[in-house]
């Protein structure tokens, strides 16, 4: 969102203190103020949009500053959320996505034997935030839940990429190309032509790509009302993903949509899909 004009709330007088909790009432006000537009805010539209007096937004800012929470942007008094904030609310997000999918991602282990995993959009990054291991002997090696990789690097990053618009995956390969070199069989063309295969087929498949004798099949978690992207795959050898992968890709969309419908009822949200 954009920056709203010019409020036209008056400062008046700050509100009479009222304990710790009022405190942290109007500081979560203020952050929910802050995520709520993509630029910085001034301080007399802060307060408007947390419904605050000028004077007491003013203190509530500086004390979320000082705590890391909140920048300042120049001599305009601009403010905006910090890369701390941004890292929390990702936690946050991970965190409701892994709770949404629990029930899936050991119903996935069970059907398919091998690696159920689960990950989420973090910027240029899939996080990798859940496995739950199947019962067939041979087990490919997985990255571990906190363990992050570019878009596009590994089934689940790729089908996170994939579900980008053509436009925003285009620039999130802008960003991540260089990290490129610490993969020698990748390669920006490569990832793209395998995007747009993910697209037309609804699913990402990868095979011997990132880890020899391994492969996977992932399918996109969309939950835009939710403020996340998520990926849900299965990995194993890539003999057993390839010769099941239309088996694989149909069971991964049906608990991917289920996983969605979880998602936003836990978060008080309608399925508009």
């Amino acid at each position: 969102m954009s920056p709203p004009p010019d409020a036209a709330r008056s400062p008046g007088p700050p509100a009479a203190a009222g304990g710790g909790t009022n405190s942290i009432e109007k500081a979560c006000a203020v952050l929910r103020a802050l995520a709520g537009f993509d630029a910085p805010l001034r301080l007399i539209d802060i307060a408007a949009a947390a419904d605050l007096h000028q004077a007491t937004a003013a203190r509530v800012l500086e004390t979320l500053a000082e705590n890391g929470l909140v920048r300042r942007h120049g001599r305009r008094r601009l403010y905006a959320l910090s890369p701390l904030a941004g890292r929390l609310g990702q936690a946050g997000r991970a965190g409701i996505l892994r709770e949404a999918a629990h029930a899936s991602m050991l119903r996935l282990s069970v059907l398919s034997d091998d690696t159920a995993m689960l990950s989420v959009r973090c910027g240029d990054e899939a996080l990798y935030i859940a496995h739950e291991f199947g019962r067939h002997p041979i087990r490919v090696d997985t990255l571990g839940i906190g363990r992050r990789r570019p878009l596009g690097v590994g089934v689940g990053a790729l089908a996170l990429l994939a579900a980008l618009p053509q436009g925003e995956a285009k620039a999130a390969l802008d960003r991540v190309e260089p990290a490129l070199a610490r993969f020698p069989l990748l390669s920006r063309g490569l990832l793209e032509r395998e995007a747009e295969r993910a697209r037309t087929r609804g699913h990402a498949l990868v095979a011997d790509l990132i880890t020899p004798g391994g492969g996977g099949v992932a399918v996109a978690i969309r939950a835009p009302e939710a403020g996340l992207t998520g990926a849900v795959s299965v990995v194993g050898p890539t003999d057993r993903i390839l010769a099941r992968e239309a088996e694989l890709a149909a069971m991964l969309r049906e608990e991917a949509a289920l996983i969605r419908e979880r998602l936003l009822a836990n978060c008080g949200l309608q399925n508009s899909i």
